[in-house]
């Protein structure tokens, strides 16, 4: 697709928040616009009812990291594609690698522990986010630490039926 000269692709996230992410990449431009597969401000909303999946969030962001280009400094400026988040500040690939790495932990810990048969009210009293919260979990709104290791919970038990 095309718009005032640009080349615009669109790539379909399967099962991320949802089951209709999409990434729209600005070719030329190098913006890519990841909606809200990332929200700076907290945990990635997983909606589980509607297709939403934890590795779908992470495979997600493994495709944004290999689509972003890398900053370097140039005298003083940065080069590099920019990441449009649907909430938050803008993010550059370093960004979302962190970003990707900090789901993944947590998403790790949380199989630990269902793989050790913990339920649900365990693994949330195990606080798997712990080192996350203080930046992740207190955007206020009711997209919670809790309902973020939650929907982890329920996309992993799901996995496993």
């Amino acid at each position: 697709m095309y718009l005032n000269d640009e080349v615009i692709e669109v790539l379909h996230q399967p099962a991320a928040h949802t089951d209709s992410d999409a990434f729209v990449f600005f070719r030329r431009s190098d913006v890519v616009f990841a909606g809200d597969v990332i929200d700076t401000r907290s945990f990635p909303v997983i909606d589980i009812e509607h297709g939403g999946s934890i590795d779908g969030v992470i495979a997600a962001l493994n495709r944004l990291s290999e689509i972003a280009v890398a900053s370097v400094p140039i005298v003083s400026r940065e080069a590099g594609t920019i990441v449009i988040p649907g909430h938050g500040r803008l993010y550059d690939q370093f960004d979302v690698i962190e970003y990707r790495d900090m789901v993944t932990i947590i998403r790790d810990r949380v199989r630990d522990l269902v793989s050790a048969g913990r339920s649900l009210e365990q693994v949330k009293a195990a606080r798997p986010a712990l080192g996350y919260e203080g930046r992740y979990g207190n955007a206020g709104g009711d997209w919670t630490t809790d309902r973020f290791v939650e929907a982890v919970y329920q996309s992993l038990m799901k996995e496993k039926s």
